[in-house]
This record gives structure tokens, sequence and C-alpha cells, in this order.
């Protein structure tokens, strides 16, 4: 049997990212092929106590007092992240890498939003995983990947090399696309749906929202720090506003007769605020539940699995939710959001500035009206074209299947 290398962020505790990776190793399994995951970020499992959770959170406390200086700075930045890969992790992560892909037929690089330049970690990693492809000779290929803005010189260099030289290359919206056609206009670019969107549903009903009396409904909750950071009119929002908003929602769906439920993508930080609304409910007597951290996707997919309706501040609880047959309320904080909600014909995500509305709820609800409800015809077509993108780049490394 034929073995595949799948590259992608695979044991992140964000299981957005864990998602991509479980439904792309299912994909590539159904074609009759092994496969084994290689994670971009070195880990080997997932972080699953309160102690690795800690330790990590401790890690990123260190290094953010270390960088605090250059924060002003995404230059110094970068070069601090340089210097520290190459110190400390970059012989250790290539040895990682070769140890998986030497043995492997081929590789598949993605999905996820990997492209990416957040302080160069991404692209100093894939630059490793690019030169043991070319040193052991495999073919690989790029798999239903968001492409970030803002490259820095270095990074455009190694995305350039790394797509120029892949058999095929496929990205997850339109924004992508152009990103990597400014990159390198003779690459050729085929857009596919993110693959969180293949559904195992056999649900042959879409869902017609008519209110959420006796509904489950999932308050997905991310830090708000992320809106702080990616939305600039919220760069000064308060974690007291932040509770607030969520006050505004649970307590306009108690007040219609639905169930609220709090729950996470399994981020520590995404649970620590979570918590804190939770508490912040309860003090003023909302009735309203939290789920547990969800330590691995499938955990999260029980969770959602659970509900009725999701108001999902992070992309992939909606796209989960979606894949599931569920309502969907989807809250947009970044352009690669919108993005991805597009490219399978719903081009109107909630906006970040519900978080400030006097009435959120109600906005909430004007993206329910907005959404495509999932049904099984609009199932069928997103997994044909899915698995139809998924065929041709396996093809196109020719491995004698």
């Amino acid at each position: 049997m034929k073995k595949i290398a799948l590259v992608c962020e695979a044991y992140s505790s964000n299981l957005g990212d864990a998602f991509i990776c479980k439904q792309v190793q299912s994909l590539i399994k159904s074609k009759g092929l092994d496969v084994v995951c290689v994670d971009l970020s070195g880990r080997r499992s997932f972080s699953n106590s309160e102690s690795q959770c800690s330790t990590l959170k401790s890690n990123r406390e260190k290094f953010k007092n270390i960088t605090s200086f250059f924060s002003r700075s995404p230059f110094l930045r970068r070069v601090v992240t340089y210097i520290r890969w190459k110190r400390n992790s970059e012989s250790d992560f290539k040895s990682y890498v070769c140890s998986i892909l030497k043995d492997a037929d081929g590789v598949v690089i993605g999905g996820g939003q990997i492209l990416t330049d957040t302080n160069l970690e991404f692209p100093l990693r894939l630059q490793s995983v690019y030169e043991v492809c070319k040193e052991y000779q495999k073919p690989y290929v790029v798999f239903s990947v968001g492409v970030g803005d803002g490259l820095s010189l270095y990074a455009r260099n190694v995305l350039n090399r790394i797509i120029s030289d892949a058999e095929f290359v496929s990205v997850r919206g339109r924004v992508s696309r152009s990103r990597v056609c400014n990159l390198n206009h003779n690459v050729l670019v085929v857009e596919n749906p993110d693959p969180v969107f293949y559904s195992d549903s056999n649900s042959d009903d879409g869902h017609f929202f008519t209110g959420v009396n006796g509904l489950y409904v999932g308050l997905n909750i991310l830090s708000p720090s992320v809106f702080r950071r990616f939305v600039p009119s919220l760069k000064f929002l308060s974690d007291d506003d932040y509770r607030r908003f969520w006050y505004k929602v649970a307590t306009a769906v108690c007040n219609e007769g639905g169930k609220c439920v709090i729950f996470t993508n399994g981020s520590q930080s995404d649970f620590e605020s979570a918590m804190f609304v939770f508490q912040y409910l309860k003090a003023k007597d909302v009735d309203v539940v939290i789920l547990p951290r969800p330590s691995n996707p499938s955990l999260l997919s029980d969770q959602i699995n659970g509900l009725d309706v999701v108001v999902a501040t992070r992309m992939h609880a909606g796209i989960k939710a979606y894949s599931l047959g569920k309502v969907v309320i989807p809250v947009g904080w970044d352009k690669k959001i919108d993005e991805v909600w597009g490219q399978i014909g719903i081009e109107t995500v909630v906006p970040p500035s519900v978080i400030i509305s006097a009435a959120p709820w109600a906005d909430l609800l004007k993206g329910v009206n907005a959404m495509a409800m999932n049904d099984a015809s609009s199932s069928c077509f997103i997994n044909r074209k899915i698995s139809h993108v998924l065929d041709m780049e396996i093809k196109s490394m020719n491995i004698g299947l």
C-alpha cells in the first residue's frame, strides 16, 4: 500500500486544525492509501492535561516577555524567531520530518491557514519540509490551504519555491488564490472548499430556522484578544464589554426559550475566557452550562453534535457544525472567514461589530437568514468537489497507484 505523509497542524490545541487533519486523513485513506501525519509545529500528540497546558502557557508568556520590546516591529520579531529557530529548533524538527517523509511515497501539505507569516514561524518550518522533500526526491502537493497577507520578503521567497515546485496547488478561496498568483502568476491554482465542510451526515433534511424555543444553542467563545488583534475597531475592547456581549446574547436566547451551552475549540486561552463569561452569567442568574475543554477533535465533534444552533466565533466550530447539519451563525473577525464561507456560496457572515451592538442577538439572527441551510444536495456537491480535487492532487504525484 502506498503511503502519504500529511503535513499540517495535526495536534494543535485549537481543534479546528485537528478537524482539518482528521478529515484529510480520512479522505486519503478512502482512496486506498496509508497516511501518516507530520505536525508542522513539531508536536507529537495532543496536550490533554492541565499541567501540559499550563507549561505551554508559561512558555508562551516567557517568549512574550522576551519579545515585548520588539512588539512594534514585525521585522525584529521575525529576527528573534529566526535566531531561536536556528539555535534551538531547526535540527530537531528536520530530523523529525526526515524520519517520516523518507518512507513516504508522496507528501500532502495542508490544509489550514499555513501559507502565512506570523513571526516567520510557518515559513521556516515549511522550508525544512521542502528541503527534505527535495533531499529524498518526494513529490508533494499543496491541498486546500489558506494564504495570509503581509508576507515578509523571506516568507515570499520560501512560499514561492514551495508552490512553484509543487505538483498541484489548491487553496480554500478567492483571496488565497489571488495571493498565490501574486507570489507566482505562472502557477495553476485551483479553489477548493475547506476539507472540514466534507459531510459524513446521512440526513436528507436541511434546517429551516424558525426560532430557538426548546433548542440547545451553542455559544462558541474565543479569547477577546483575538478581536482586539484582528479588528481595528475593537482594538480597545474590554473584557467587561466582551462579557456583556455574551450576557445580552444568552439572556435573549433564554427569553426565547432556548438553552445556552458554552463551549470552545479546545484552546486553553479560549477556555479561560469562556470560564470568565460563564461565571459572569451565573452571577447574573442566567441559565447556562459550560462544556469541558475538549482535548481532541472527536470530543469536540461530539459536543457540537449535541447542539441545535451554533454561534461560532471560531471558524471551524461553525464549519464542523455546518457539516453536521446544524444551524450556524458564523461571526467574522478576519478576511479568511468570509473567504472560506464564500467558497461554498455563503457570501455574508456576521460582522465583528456585533460584539458592541446594543442588540446583538437580533444582529446574529440576521446571519441565520443569510445562511444557506445545509441539505443533502449541497452536502453532496461539496463532498464531490473536495474529493475530486484531492483525487487530482494524488494523481499528479505519479506514485504508481
